[in-house]
């Protein structure tokens, strides 16, 4: 799957498998969680100059997404079924630095 624009695929994790100790989670929806993993980014956003400019969230990074953000999208890798959603960058409010 190719991701395009400035969009990433991010799937949830739970809020005490993301958060360290400088985190303190006070309400905790799992169904509902705001933290997620990147597993794939897009090629960043086309300028009117027909430039690109790159996307600032690695794959691989631990973000802080909006609540209700986001497309859910299951993708296979593998023989797995990855349940995840496409969100635009600007959805993400924080890269968690563990």
């Amino acid at each position: 799957m190719k991701i395009l624009g400035s969009r990433l695929y991010v799937t949830r994790l739970d809020a005490p498998k993301a958060a360290s100790s400088l985190i303190e989670v006070v309400e905790f929806n799992p169904e509902q969680s705001q933290y997620a993993v990147v597993l794939s980014v897009g090629n960043g956003e086309r300028l009117k100059d027909g430039t690109r400019r790159p996307i600032e969230i690695s794959v691989g990074d631990t973000v802080i997404i909006g609540k209700y953000s986001g497309a859910p999208l299951t993708v296979k890798m593998g023989e797995n079924d990855v349940e995840g959603f496409i969100v635009q960058e600007e959805d993400v409010l924080a890269v968690v630095e563990l």
